[in-house]
């Protein structure tokens, strides 16, 4: 199953870099982190590796023969570094934490509701800074920073989806702000776990 997931995931990352829509990758990159760190679970690390590496270097190979508006590769490498990356952390990352995939799954339960509450909290303030513009105030430099921070929160969704998820039916702005915060809770519910690990003392060995 881990070499269908992830040739799965290398076809979608392509498609995100044939429509032009590089910040799909990052959503890519998280579900790597996510899979290695399944397969590492069961498997070890290396197996993990095997299983997500292999698959993607066909279509890894044809991203990084895809040249960006400046005639550079780099672009397309940094695609392929980012993938690279979230497998490698995943699958380490299982090592090291050791821990259950319920404790996994609710590190990144907990982590995709902690994000999507400081969104909508920051969507809110941002949303009140908006009807003091109309009104006639341009609105204080902090006031910018929250529109900013809202930005960063709202990626990658907001940069797949042009002009933003506003443009779908209730139901899929809906739908499309959960993937964006599963995203986020992918990546940052690994290093939970991980963390939560790490901050745990070592048992003492047993004298035989």
């Amino acid at each position: 199953m881990g070499f269908l997931a992830s040739g799965a995931l290398s076809i979608l990352g392509l498609g995100f870099l044939w429509i032009g829509k590089l910040s799909g990758e990052a959503c890519v990159a998280a579900l790597y982190l996510l899979l290695a760190y399944v397969v590492s679970h069961y498997q070890g690390s290396r197996a993990a590796l095997l299983a997500t590496v292999a698959p993607a270097a066909p279509v890894a190979a044809l991203i990084v023969m895809f040249r960006d508006p400046n005639d550079s590769h780099l672009g397309s490498i940094a695609i392929v570094l980012a993938w690279l990356l979230g497998m490698t952390l995943g699958a380490f990352a299982a090592d090291r934490a050791r821990t259950s995939l319920k404790r996994l799954f609710a590190c990144v339960g907990v982590m995709s509701l902690a994000h999507a509450a400081v969104t909508v909290t920051m969507v809110m303030a941002g949303f009140g800074s908006a009807m003091q513009f109309f009104g006639g105030n341009p609105g204080s430099p902090y006031e910018r920073q929250i529109d900013i921070a809202t930005d960063i929160l709202m990626q990658p969704i907001l940069g797949i989806l042009a002009g933003g998820p506003s443009h779908l039916p209730a139901a899929g702005q809906w739908i499309a702000f959960g993937i964006n915060s599963l995203t986020w809770g992918a990546l940052l519910g690994v290093l939970l776990a991980l963390a939560l690990r790490i901050g745990r003392p070592v048992p003492a060995a047993t004298a035989g």
